[in-house]
């Protein structure tokens, strides 16, 4: 249903897109440090091309901050995932997962240490490694998906960026984020203090995630985890793939109606 609605909306746009148009389009990738004169961390970041626009007389416009969700990429090829009964209803095996590189001196390692802390890593399904590998061999990434499917909650410290594709691949499997809300090196800066931190997008729009200045939390995060009903996970789980849902949804539908503002002809005024 979801992706029938967004093609109808793109066919829509595209089709008068062909009528004509009033400018270009700059399109471009944010980077991990925020060092792009557009970005705001991984987030793309759409904007009209300045100098087509001051050519033609028209005012030139802020870029516009695209999330990294799922959805927009290919990154890793990871797959559009349709909840089913057993992945909202079921018992998961683990508290939380994370699988990923431990980055020397990082507040990963601060998250090894705490995990391993009266056995907390035996509740979760942790798999650390030292490298950083850019492409998963599809092993990998068969048991990466299968730790987001059985795991209650997913683990997402900072890397060299605070936002990562984990946030939104683990909402996908209805594993709740525990997200590091932290500023990281670079120009992205603090999602409480500048509207276009990485994570700021996320809160206005009511993300139901777990936001954690500092792993020294994870235990306490974990202990109410241990008491919560599987009634109440069912719960948790409908209403963050929901709130996923309607995200995507929001995200696709202001891109578009951007997209038709700056560009279609305006009829206003015959």
């Amino acid at each position: 249903m979801e992706s029938s609605a967004a093609g109808k909306s793109w066919r829509h746009f595209s089709s008068n897109m062909a009528l004509g148009s009033r400018g270009h389009w700059l399109n471009r990738a944010g980077r991990s440090l925020c060092s792009s004169p557009l970005g705001h961390g991984l987030s793309g970041e759409a904007a009209p091309n300045p100098d087509t626009e001051q050519g033609l007389g028209l005012p030139q416009k802020h870029p516009i901050a695209l999330p990294l969700h799922v959805r927009c990429t290919r990154y890793r090829n990871f797959p559009m995932v349709e909840p089913n009964w057993s992945m909202l209803r079921s018992p998961r095996s683990y508290l939380c997962n994370f699988l990923g590189t431990v980055y020397k001196n990082s507040s990963r390692e601060n998250l090894m240490e705490v995990l391993k802390q009266d056995g907390l890593d035996k509740l979760c399904w942790i798999a650390a490694r030292e490298q950083w590998q850019p492409q998963e061999t599809n092993e990998s990434f068969r048991i990466y998906q299968d730790a987001l499917l059985q795991s209650d909650l997913t683990l997402c410290p900072v890397g060299v960026n605070t936002e990562c594709y984990r946030i939104y691949e683990a909402c996908s499997y209805g594993s709740v984020p525990v997200v590091e809300d932290v500023m990281t090196p670079g120009k992205c800066g603090n999602s409480s203090i500048y509207h276009s931190a990485p994570l700021q997008l996320l809160k206005t729009m009511g993300a139901p995630f777990i936001f954690i200045k500092n792993w020294e939390g994870l235990p306490a995060v974990l202990e109410k985890e241990k008491n919560m009903s599987l009634q109440e996970k069912i719960q948790r789980r409908k209403k963050l793939i929901e709130w996923y849902r309607h995200f995507k949804a929001q995200m696709r539908d202001k891109f578009i109606n951007i997209l038709e503002n700056s560009f279609l002809p305006n009829d206003k005024g015959g």
